[in-house]
């Protein structure tokens, strides 16, 4: 063959010279990707199982706990800081929190490997944004400050990817108390689900402000307005309370209870053990009122129904709450001292 021919050769048929790649080997290539690929999706599929699952005994069991809570537990939310001064209900609600706390830290700092505790860490972010989404705010706000505990002992969102730290910052803020935690009032405030739960710590705290307000010798109009204010929140705390809750299955009550025997408080109340909350709590002697102590100004009109006990606090001007006194006053001579406590 002629130089001039084998250059044109070369030219031509210069691939056949590369090296040859065995069959097997590109086989054994393609199917690790493939085997990736799918273990990958596998992951996410499982991550997302995980995270319904964490979310459902979450949300499931803080409002399972919620329910059971009385007007009078939020009337003087007192018992919510001090444990002395809490009702069964209120220390049932406490205890199921702070399981439910315990469990997702364990969840996570019960690891030893680094990489472990990233996963779960990046599970529950995942499960405080699914909460978040469903409006379970009191869930979303237990999850995140647990978190940021674990974050602060651990350092782990240096680790995380850049995604996942931005997730975590915006959690951040949602829960800051910055102006009296206005990002996260903001959010309640346009979310209009029925199934909305706002945090028992900001119905508890707002009530606490405004208990302290009525109690201060300001005007009126002042007490008429932050009466009305007060009304306005346990309103909304009943309506959250009417919402039907459905129990966990089986497996995912075993779960809880597993965590409830592991972590749950030495006051830990069974459920069955707690009153119904339109039931009177024969261990106080003190009415459901839904304003701080009762003064000179106020008088109680309380009117059972064969549903419910309607509460209102009527103010002797005459202008005061007119429209939700006329709707009882024809039942009023059925109040009385020796009677009041048919009424609770």
């Amino acid at each position: 063959m002629s130089k001039v021919n084998i250059s044109t050769w070369v030219k031509n048929f210069g691939f056949l010279l590369e090296a040859v790649i065995p069959l097997d080997a590109v086989q054994l290539n393609v199917g690790k990707k493939i085997s990736d690929f799918n273990n990958n999706l596998k992951l996410a599929k499982d991550n997302k199982e995980i995270v319904r699952t964490q979310a459902k005994i979450i949300d499931c069991k803080l409002r399972q706990a919620f329910s059971k809570l009385s007007i009078n537990d939020f009337s003087d939310p007192s018992g919510f800081a001090e444990m002395k001064k809490a009702s069964f209900r209120v220390k049932h609600y406490l205890d199921v929190r702070s399981t439910l706390e315990s469990y997702i830290k364990n969840n996570i700092e019960g690891y030893k490997q680094k990489e472990l505790q990233l996963r779960g860490f990046q599970q529950w972010l995942m499960t405080a944004e699914h909460l978040q989404k469903a409006q379970c705010y009191e869930g979303a706000f237990l999850v995140i400050n647990a978190l940021l505990q674990l974050d602060i002992k651990f350092k782990l969102t240096p680790h995380l990817s850049a995604s996942d730290q931005r997730k975590f910052a915006n959690h951040m803020e949602m829960i800051s108390p910055s102006g009296n935690f206005i990002k996260l009032r903001k959010e309640i405030a346009q979310a209009k689900s029925a199934q909305k739960f706002v945090p028992v710590f900001l119905r508890a705290k707002d009530i606490t402000t405004l208990n302290y307000l009525l109690e201060e010798n300001s005007n009126a109009e002042t007490k008429e307005a932050n009466f009305k204010k007060k009304i306005g929140i346990l309103k909304g705390i009943k309506q959250e309370q009417t919402q039907k809750v459905p129990a966990l299955p089986d497996e995912l009550e075993k779960i809880y209870q597993r965590a409830q025997a592991r972590y749950g408080s030495e006051c830990h109340v069974p459920a069955k053990h707690i009153e119904d909350k339109n039931q009177f709590n024969s261990s106080s002697n003190k009415a459901d009122l839904p304003a701080g102590n009762e003064t000179t100004h106020y008088r109680v009109i309380k009117i059972r129904t064969e549903k419910s006990t309607r509460v209102y606090l009527h103010n002797e001007l005459p202008s005061f709450w007119q429209k939700e006194y006329r709707e009882t006053v024809q039942m009023e001579q059925l109040i009385s001292q020796s009677s009041i406590n048919l009424a609770r």
